[in-house]
This record gives C-alpha cells, sequence and structure tokens, in this order.
C-alpha cells in the first residue's frame, strides 16, 4: 500500500477558507480537492509561494516544474519570459 502524504499547514486562513468556498461552488473537484492541501497562493518570488493570508511556501516543486527559475524578478529574464509567452508558454509530452 502507498503511504498517503498529507500536508496541513494549519487551518486554512479566513481568505483561504473563502477561496476554498468558491471552488467548491463552481469547479468541480473531480480532479483536485483543495481540502487535502488547502493553499490558496496568491503569488510566488524566487524559490517562495505566498498564500492570501500571508504564509510563506517553501516551492519545492517549481510548479511541476514550470517555474525552474524560480518566481524571477530580474528584469532580464523577465524580459526573455515575456517573449517567449508570445511564441509558447508550456505544452507537455513535446
Amino acid at each position: 500500500m502507498k503511504p498517503e502524504i498529507k500536508i496541513t499547514p494549519g487551518s486554512p486562513g479566513s481568505k483561504a477558507r473563502e477561496w476554498i468556498d468558491k471552488h467548491h461552488k463552481y469547479v468541480a473537484t473531480s480532479t483536485h480537492d483543495p481540502e487535502h492541501l488547502p493553499l490558496v497562493i496568491e503569488r510566488g518570488e524566487g524559490v517562495w509561494l505566498y498564500d492570501v493570508d500571508g504564509n510563506r511556501y517553501l516551492d519545492f516543486s517549481s510548479a511541476i516544474s514550470v517555474n525552474n527559475l524560480g518566481y524571477p524578478t530580474h528584469p532580464e529574464v523577465k524580459k526573455a519570459i515575456i517573449e517567449q509567452l508570445d511564441k509558447l508558454a508550456h505544452a507537455a509530452g513535446t
């Protein structure tokens, strides 16, 4: 039996709870249930993610490797990303 890993950073904060309630109301949860990992991410900075309640988390997965540079703030990196976004942002399996 495969062990289940569940990260519980504590009860979701009040802002996160509002977003999770909206998620349950408007989004089909067949592929993702926010109760399992109740993070409502607002922004990223470097290797850090920040939720709507101001909590900080280390992004170990780099957003499933899509953000392998972290969440860049360097102007040249941002410029290169914007230029690439005009061509293609992301495609799986290519």
